[in-house]
């Protein structure tokens, strides 16, 4: 007759909070299993269950003592050796060391303890040889259970797939972001972008979980779809309707007593409007009315500057150290170049520093050939 105790020989009775613990679900056994494929389900989802690989390597030194690779849940899979013997099987892990592992074992529900009278584990056996009963460890929760096993495995080797392309989905990211990060040296953005290329690097280094990195990937997008979005002024531009450009230069913003002094500035830089026009063959197409002077060409630059997502901060800097003139010449060559400059703002305050610091002529971005 088959015995089965919740309490080992010579100790207290089952606490009150292990008896309220779930019960494990089991399922029918059918035919056999093979104990090392299912240890290595186990070991795959083990923590699911609430076990450690240290808990498990007791667990494998427990297998290793029924002789059959195939495990038949409808059999009896006792195995009752003494410490000593379990603990050498355990590469001479310690007694007290294994007592704690196959407490949580146990706890756990992946085996059960079947008592002897005596407390000790050892195997009843009838006259002729033939086993009777035995007691120790039975390791049939493992076959009854090996379909949670299998679907908790599944679940983490789902996880780890999903991980592994949120990881290269962010690989990719953080590689738009150092793009970004060049063209908004000196922008607002700046920080923005570099608090997001750190935080993802020290994220990533801590081996998150799932979650972690969805949620982090999803920052991470929605900061370089932002960043995107500011760098799609050309098809911006191609998409405008007239009526609506032309509501733009109809409407300037500045007062035209302010370009009094423009003309003295391109002079001084040996600049004409001849030139500027044979440059800048795109701010003509543009343009429903002839720029036929310098303040034409400073109102149609304050006025583009809006569809090239070039911000008022920007331009007023950008007037304020070089002049509104030479300003507007920077911005209608960024204009000339607007397919291959993902960032005008960027490229306007470049061009303003070099100009302003002496390092660029302003009349060279006449003479530059103006690219297809």
């Amino acid at each position: 007759m088959e015995r089965l105790t919740l309490t080992p020989f010579g100790r207290q009775s089952h606490s009150h909070a292990r008896s309220k613990l779930p019960a494990p679900r089991t399922s029918p056994v059918t035919g056999s299993i093979d104990k090392w494929k299912l240890f290595e389900r186990l070991r795959i989802g083990h923590e699911a269950f609430g076990v450690s690989y240290r808990n498990l390597a007791v667990l494998n030194a427990l297998l290793t003592f029924l002789p059959q690779r195939e495990l038949d849940g409808t059999k009896p899979l006792v195995v009752f050796p003494s410490n000593r013997t379990l603990s050498d099987r355990a590469h001479g892990m310690p007694e007290s060391t294994l007592r704690r592992h196959l407490a949580a074992l146990l706890k756990a529900g992946l085996i059960n303890r079947q008592d002897s009278p005596n407390g000790k584990r050892y195997a009843a056996r009838g006259r002729g040889g033939e086993m009777l009963h035995a007691f120790g460890f039975d390791l049939r929760p493992l076959v009854e259970r090996s379909e949670e096993i299998a679907e908790a495995a599944t679940r983490v080797e789902e996880d780890r797939d999903i991980c592994r392309r949120l990881k290269e989905r962010l690989s990719l990211l953080k590689r738009d972001l150092l793009a970004f990060a060049d063209g908004y040296a000196d922008h607002t953005e700046a920080n923005t972008i570099s608090d997001g290329l750190a935080e993802l690097q020290r994220v990533v280094r801590r081996k998150p979980n799932r979650s972690i990195l969805e949620a982090l990937a999803e920052r991470m997008t929605n900061l370089r779809d932002n960043l995107a979005g500011e760098q799609t002024t050309e098809s911006r531009l191609s998409n405008v309707k007239d009526a609506e450009f032309e509501r733009h230069l109809q409407k300037p913003e500045e007062d035209p007593s302010d370009y009094a002094g423009s003309q003295l500035s391109t002079q001084s830089h040996g600049m004409t409007v001849t030139n500027a026009l044979t440059a800048f063959p795109k701010a003509i197409e543009l343009t429903d009315r002839p720029l036929s002077n310098w303040q034409d060409f400073v109102e149609f630059a304050g006025n583009i500057r809006k569809l090239m997502s070039v911000d008022q901060s920007t331009w007023t800097s950008s007037t304020g150290m070089v002049g509104r003139d030479v300003a507007a010449i920077c911005l209608l060559y960024i204009l000339e170049r607007l397919d291959e400059i993902r960032n005008p703002g960027g490229y306007l305050r470049t061009l303003v520093r070099k100009i302003s610091a002496g390092r660029l002529q302003p009349s060279t971005l006449l003479q530059r050939p103006v690219f297809d």
